[in-house]
């Protein structure tokens, strides 16, 4: 009887470089695959507005070119599902009873994997708006501060000026330094208890994104504006412990990635109070619960998603996020490119160069800035070259 093959062994020669380094042989493929979702479409979304206005400006929009660029505008949802798959991945760790989580540990990894290529991208930024922009270093100084703390959004109420898209990890670190005391807390409670509190911190974050979101600045820019989300994949991660490892792949799953995908894309919508908005808050959390549960256990979703080049694209996603605004630069020398299709038809061809450009240099970047951190001992190695 042959051996079962493992995820690793279906990658193809030229995709193995780009494989990220994981602690063992066991990998979530699916759940690597819902990343390559959430990184697609925010990577189409912050794409579109460019060329939804060069194309405007050649021709006059029409109803169905608007409601194109309000579809692919859903693809910023991506960020509230890469929220829930973090609560999914940084949770299931304390779900081990049997092997408590050091604290020590748990931070250090967090400090040593996800601090180095983040530091790099922003001096990297900085040095672009001082040398190209020629921005005043003094004047940058408190920018560069702020994104490296990961306050700027907190007390500016904005985006950091050098790299836009490091609003959404600020929530990300507030979520990694409360977990442990939240994990501490709930995990050994009996299994009634747990659900309860998950669906009530859920439930209070539905109320901020329908009551408090637009009114404080608490809500919007700090853990509380994206609670919901964060909690959606902890509440996953117990449901993948306890009872979805536990079963078998089959077609309802995929049934509840389909509703789940479905709700993404009929109610997903942006900050501005609406009827919609109020739809979202309520049924997004569930419509990505459904959609982890498929990515896990789903005959079809799992398979897909388990190809190796989405679930190592989205093993990627870290570097993606970073630099993909870096290269819609690039658009600006092949706008003219089927500038005389209708618009849905212009966006595809535009993204059928755009995206793989994207592909590339970020897998050089994942290569250089990412990948090197990912392995654990990496310190020990560096100052051993010192010693």
């Amino acid at each position: 009887m042959e051996p079962q093959q493992t995820p690793f062994d279906r990658i193809p020669a030229w995709l193995r470089p780009f494989q990220r380094v994981t602690s063992g042989r066991s990998i979530l493929t699916g759940i690597d695959g819902l990343r390559f979702i959430a990184i697609l479409g925010v990577v189409l979304f912050h794409f579109s507005n460019d060329i939804y206005s060069f194309h405007a400006s050649l021709s006059v929009p029409t109803d169905f070119a608007h409601s194109v660029l309000y579809f692919i505008s859903k693809g910023g949802a991506g960020v509230a599902l890469f929220f829930c798959i973090s609560g999914f991945i940084l949770y299931l760790p304390f779900l081990d009873l049997d092997r408590p989580v050091s604290l020590q540990s748990f931070y250090w990894r967090r400090v040593t994997r996800i601090e180095p290529p983040f530091i790099i991208n922003i001096i990297i930024c900085f040095a672009i708006a001082v040398h190209h922009l020629r921005v005043p270093i003094a004047d940058m100084l408190p920018d560069l501060v702020k994104t490296l703390s990961y306050s700027n959004f907190l007390l500016d109420h904005k985006a950091s000026n050098l790299n836009s898209v490091t609003w959404s990890l600020e929530l990300e670190v507030q979520f990694y330094i409360l977990l442990p005391l939240f994990a501490s807390f709930i995990v050994r409670r009996i299994e009634m208890v747990r659900y309860f509190i998950y669906a009530t911190v859920i439930g209070i974050g539905v109320l901020l994104k329908i009551y408090g979101y637009e009114s404080s600045a608490w809500t919007k820019y700090t853990l509380l504006g994206g609670i919901g989300y964060f909690f959606t994949g902890v509440i996953a991660a117990d449901l993948w412990k306890n009872h979805w490892s536990k079963m078998s792949d089959g077609l309802y799953p995929d049934l509840f990635f389909l509703c789940g995908l479905a709700i993404w894309m009929i109610f997903a919508t942006g900050e501005k109070i609406s009827n919609l908005t109020y739809c979202w808050a309520f049924v997004g959390p569930i419509g990505f619960l459904g959609m982890i549960c498929g990515a896990l256990r789903g005959t079809v979703a799992k398979r897909i998603l388990g190809f190796p080049f989405i679930w190592i694209t989205g093993g990627m996603c870290y570097t993606i996020y970073l630099y993909h605004s870096f290269f819609g630069i690039g658009y600006h020398f092949v706008k003219r490119i089927g500038s005389g299709l209708p618009f849905a038809a212009y966006f595809c061809v535009q993204s059928a160069i755009l995206l793989p450009l994207v592909w590339g240099a970020s897998a050089v970047l994942f290569l250089l800035f990412e990948k090197p951190f990912m392995k654990k001992d990496w310190p020990k190695r560096v100052l051993s070259r010192f010693a």
